[in-house]
């Protein structure tokens, strides 16, 4: 399942030093290095490669680039990058010539993943701070197992919770997706019926990623 493409959010364009040429963050700055960022460092160590992970605004590797501005968004972003690299196949010397970045905001992310009105979504970055919808609280995420679906109570209400891994092209985790309903009653509806809410919990899911992530592709990341 794909996520690529630079066809929306946020961009930014890095010279071959590391030097911001454009964020339409703040289109005002320019000039600020950004070789905190461990992917522009790699980019321009290797000469050419794509990268895609799951960031907070806040990470204190974007400050001295001012990606995001002076006052960064809050929350979680998608962070695409792409080298433009020029060099002698024959010798296989590339030099990283530009490297293009895009951001898609998690919030956004997760509207086009929506299901319905019902089943809450949330993403977790690598470093656990997470950002998804506000019934679903941090105990069921934290419960969401990786190896099938999990019963869990929160509030007084019974809740279905399920979690699957986001890697990038390599295989690397870089996130995850959660995702809960709440199904107070609904077993007691007819025999099998948990059987039958979890395939269709499943499929839902799988459905819904495929469609958001077949839709971008600039990396080769894929949901798994």
């Amino acid at each position: 399942m794909q996520w690529s493409g630079l066809v929306a959010g946020q961009r930014a364009v890095i010279d071959y030093k590391g030097r911001l040429l454009f964020t339409s963050y703040a289109p005002q700055l320019w000039n600020t290095d950004t070789r905190a960022i461990p992917a522009v460092k790699r980019a321009l160590d290797t000469g050419t490669g794509t990268n895609i992970s799951v960031q907070s605004y806040a990470d204190a590797m974007f400050a001295k680039g001012q990606i995001f501005g002076s006052a960064p968004p809050q929350g979680l972003v998608v962070m695409h990058l792409r080298t433009l690299a020029l060099g002698n196949n024959s010798t296989s010397s590339n030099e990283t010539r530009a490297i293009l970045m895009q951001f898609d905001d998690i919030t956004e992310v997760l509207e086009r993943l929506r299901l319905d009105d019902k089943t809450l979504l949330a993403v977790v970055a690598p470093n656990n701070t997470f950002v998804g919808d506000a019934g679903l609280t941090e105990d069921l995420i934290r419960a969401a197992p990786r190896d099938g679906i999990a019963q869990v109570q929160s509030n007084g209400h019974d809740y279905q919770v399920l979690q699957l891994a986001i890697t990038d092209h390599e295989k690397h985790e870089i996130g995850e997706v959660v995702m809960a309903r709440r199904v107070d009653g609904i077993l007691m509806l007819f025999p099998h019926a948990r059987l039958v809410f979890v395939l269709a919990m499943l499929a839902a899911l799988g459905i819904a990623t495929g469609t958001v992530l077949k839709a971008r592709r600039i990396t080769g990341a894929r949901v798994a």
